[in-house]
């Protein structure tokens, strides 16, 4: 979900490809570091690692925020822009992952809530960040499952 062709950046959007500390920006170019780094190597192993990586591109910490392939937004002072604001209550929680081998046996892995093992407590987090009550009749915990293979029947 990456505007990667010029043109369609330029003509559809007024997003800017050069701003490092964009939540998408960061985490584009961390997904290239790590393709750079894994190359010949990359497997359904290290696709469950990147996806629960925590390495920001932007400012070279290693913890959850929106500029890690994690994506803990709910977790970010800075939030998403115009598209979620500080600590709001997102980021990625569902996450899957194949190869070549699997695709040919129509299965794949796949965990649930955040990738790196991080839960998402409800009640730690509203008292926290009150601006978020009107989600609390429908946002619930959301504990981090392991990663689990779902074959074709």
């Amino acid at each position: 979900n990456y505007p990667s062709n010029p043109k369609l950046v330029k003509e559809e959007t007024d997003f800017d490809t050069a701003d490092r500390s964009r939540s998408e920006n960061a985490r584009h170019e961390r997904w290239l570091a790590l393709m750079a780094e894994y190359k010949g190597r990359i497997d359904v192993a290290a696709g469950e690692k990147f996806l629960a990586d925590h390495g920001d591109a932007f400012d070279g910490s290693t913890q959850p925020s929106e500029r890690t392939l994690c994506g803990h937004v709910d977790l970010s002072p800075r939030g998403m822009g115009a598209w979620q604001s500080a600590y709001a209550p997102s980021g990625a929680v569902q996450n899957k992952v194949t190869d070549a081998a699997g695709i040919r046996k129509m299965s794949l892995m796949a965990a649930m809530g955040h990738a790196c093992g991080l839960s998402f407590k409800a009640s730690e987090y509203f008292p926290k960040h009150p601006q978020f009550d009107w989600y609390e009749p429908i946002l619930h915990d959301m504990p981090a499952r392991q990663w689990t293979q779902f074959p074709a029947k």
